[in-house]
């Protein structure tokens, strides 16, 4: 089905962010892993662990897991290899994985070097939301512990900041002085800012499914020159925003071995 021309949405912002919360940027061999799937063969969830266990790849740091382990030994990088910069000075992104209360959230850098680009003692901007529609705005100390104090009664599910540290080693988070659980918690740091890469056109498409079967997923292509990150698409679901958590090209990760590649043209996203 064809794409059709638009004027760009008034929830523009919410597509593209539900796009960037549902995504990730973590190495492509984590991606790997995960999309396989767990094994019932020993010897390759062995393997599997081995690799994800070595020295070398914990310490560079290209899995958000490590932002919420427990352990500041562990830290989650911005990957500079292979000229994979965040994207216009990227956003540090959090998502809860669901609205929670919390009256506390706690991001440790941990050195005065890891808050680069941010400098100590001076204000950082974020902002905050429950539906990725309406955001609040919130002015912050750069510190080797950049605390966040939030209403408990308002409840919260997604965090960004304009830019991002180039590590974190831990993201914690509080409810009346109890560390709240971080099982569902997702975080990234190389996808722009909304107000960096604002859009220019839109193309949109309605339609009903009759039918959903197991496994299946939508596939939007976009087809000719867009630019380098210069096209998302996400889809609405009774009218609430549904990121693409997959896409070929693949979306930029932190880089172990073999990157992402960097293509101007023919993206195509996937929503199951």
């Amino acid at each position: 089905r064809r794409l059709d021309a638009c004027d760009v949405p008034a929830d523009a912002e919410a597509l593209y962010e539900a796009t960037c919360f549902a995504a990730d940027n973590d190495a492509l061999e984590v991606r790997a892993l995960q999309r396989s799937g767990p094994s019932q063969i020993p010897q390759v969830q062995k393997a599997r662990e081995a690799f994800l266990k070595q020295e070398l790849f914990i310490e560079r740091g290209l899995w958000d897991k490590n932002l919420f382990d427990g352990n500041d030994e562990t830290a989650f990088y911005v990957a500079r290899r292979v000229r994979m910069t965040p994207h216009y000075g990227g956003s540090l992104r959090i998502d809860f994985g669901e609205t929670i209360s919390i009256d506390k959230l706690i991001v440790r850098p941990g050195s005065e070097y890891a808050l680069q680009p941010f400098k100590y003692d001076e204000t950082i901007l974020a902002y905050v939301s429950s539906d990725l529609k309406d955001w609040k705005a919130m002015r912050l100390v750069a510190d080797k512990e950049i605390v966040m104090n939030f209403d408990p009664n308002t409840k919260l599910r997604y965090v960004r900041f304009r830019g991002t540290p180039d590590k974190v080693v831990e993201i914690e988070g509080y409810l009346d002085g109890e560390k709240l659980d971080r099982s569902k918690w997702r975080a990234s740091n190389l996808f722009a800012l909304y107000s960096r890469v604002t859009p220019e056109k839109a193309w949109q498409h309605s339609f009903t499914l009759e039918e959903i079967p197991k496994g299946s997923y939508l596939a939007i292509a976009l087809h000719g020159e867009h630019g380098v990150e210069g096209a998302y698409a996400a889809i609405r679901v009774n009218g609430e925003p549904i990121g693409a958590p997959d896409r070929s090209v693949s979306f930029p990760a932190n880089t172990w071995e073999y990157p992402a590649q960097k293509r101007s043209s023919n993206y195509t996203y996937y929503v199951p």
